[in-house]
């Protein structure tokens, strides 16, 4: 047994001894695998990038030929059956400006038009409005609010609208691949409209990497020609830089005590205990916790809110974290937006600035499950006595994680019986 003095008289060697008996524990009890793991992703964020985006640039170009040239006079006749359907869309308004697209011999890229335009619009996207299709010619005429360019609205509050838009298309299943000045109209309204679709690419079928890297093209493009602050896969891999909603610059640290695996080259801090972080969820939550399908989850001490998110992308629909610490609420904002990123859809989730002792006073309903995850033990008795008494009104499943590791430096001795 490994025994750790915690007086508050120990010499310097005295710490430094409990400290390396402390280490030498954690690289015990992690065993090879988690040995191994640790190792993996300290050093494959340094190697799998030399190579990948070069081959996912000849995937990117293998893409564009196959969505441009895959059956054409298959999906010619979809097209017009599905066209068939639709109510007379009627020549541009005096409102509106009239697009007008020429494909030429081009028949792929004019087919690919159709479908994004047809499949955008459907899905509530900001496109132009179908005025009218010239199979013989193969061009499309349609319309957009007449409006100004990026330049010329120069608008502060623009940038918002703008992620707004793409972010839609992105999650209707299209990545524009191609992304000028003129592909964004403002109109008088202050709306966004995308006119750039030309060159618009389905995701369906791609891996969620090669779906990313697509993605990330827009947003680089975007973050360039509109001052939008979209997330990529090359900001996230800066771990010198901050994270794009926070205020402060060393913020991304803050998460290395709870290591945070986002994908394999794209991660904060280092494994160091298969108790924490990413791991804690990889090797013990994930498979053990009672995550409510399309329910609610509220999450005490969510620290930086990695719990909770996992449940959202495990299934749960919404989703309340409560933690203390300020720094750790902002970060929670960074890891939510990095998820969004990476699974390209949006999470519904928020982590309150509070103590959770103060749950009774805000007021925020009932809820499917209610986890407190290594967190309870941090109030006095009777705190956790009245917490635990006011729980029971909000949710009929409470979820207690409580680590007695005596490995772990606790201010107060008290806090293990706890």
């Amino acid at each position: 047994m490994i025994a750790l003095a915690l007086s508050g008289d120990q010499t310097p060697m005295e710490k430094l001894a409990a400290k390396i008996r402390k280490r030498a524990g954690q690289v015990f009890r992690l065993g090879p695998t988690g040995i191994a793991r640790t190792a993996y992703i300290k050093t494959l964020g340094r190697t799998v990038q030399s190579s990948a985006d070069y081959g996912r640039g000849i995937a990117r170009r293998a893409r564009r030929r196959k969505a441009h040239g895959f059956a054409i006079e298959d999906r010619v006749e979809r097209l017009k059956r599905r066209l068939q359907g639709r109510a007379e869309a009627g020549p541009p308004a005096d409102s509106e400006q009239s697009l007008r697209m020429d494909f030429a011999a081009d028949r792929g890229r004019f087919v690919q038009l159709l479908e994004a335009i047809l499949d955008l619009a459907e899905a509530g996207c900001a496109v132009p409005r179908l005025v009218s299709v010239d199979w013989a010619t193969n061009s499309v005429t349609a319309a957009a609010p007449k409006g100004r360019t990026y330049r010329e609205a120069a608008d502060p509050e623009l940038a918002a609208r703008i992620e707004d838009a793409l972010l839609a298309i992105h999650r209707a299943g299209y990545v524009l691949d191609q992304v000028r000045e003129d592909s964004i109209l403002i109109a008088d309204d202050g709306s966004v409209i995308v006119t750039g679709v030309g060159d618009a690419l389905p995701l369906a079928g791609l891996s969620r990497d090669m779906s990313v890297y697509l993605r990330d093209i827009d947003r680089e493009a975007f973050n360039h020609l509109f001052g939008t602050r979209l997330l990529t896969a090359g900001y996230l891999r800066r771990r010198d830089s901050a994270p794009v909603t926070l205020d402060r610059p060393d913020a991304a640290a803050d998460c290395a005590y709870a290591s945070i695996v986002i994908r394999d080259d794209v991660h904060w801090g280092n494994i160091w205990n298969t108790d924490v972080g990413s791991a804690r969820w990889d090797f013990i939550l994930k498979d053990h916790l009672p995550i409510p399908q399309g329910g609610t989850v509220l999450d005490l001490g969510a620290n930086v809110g990695l719990n909770p998110l996992q449940m959202l992308r495990h299934g749960a629909a919404s989703a309340v974290g409560i933690e203390y610490d300020e720094n750790k609420v902002r970060n929670s904002l960074v890891l939510k937006a990095a998820f969004e990123w990476l699974d390209n859809r949006s999470y519904d989730f928020r982590c309150i600035h509070a103590s959770f002792a103060d749950l009774p006073s805000l007021g925020l309903g009932r809820f499917d499950v209610v986890t407190a995850l290594c967190a309870l033990y941090y109030l006095s008795e009777q705190e956790m006595r009245d917490l635990v008494a006011y729980i029971r009104t909000i949710t009929n499943l409470l979820v207690l994680q409580c680590n007695t590791d005596r490995l772990i430096d606790r201010a107060h001795e008290e806090t293990f019986r706890k």
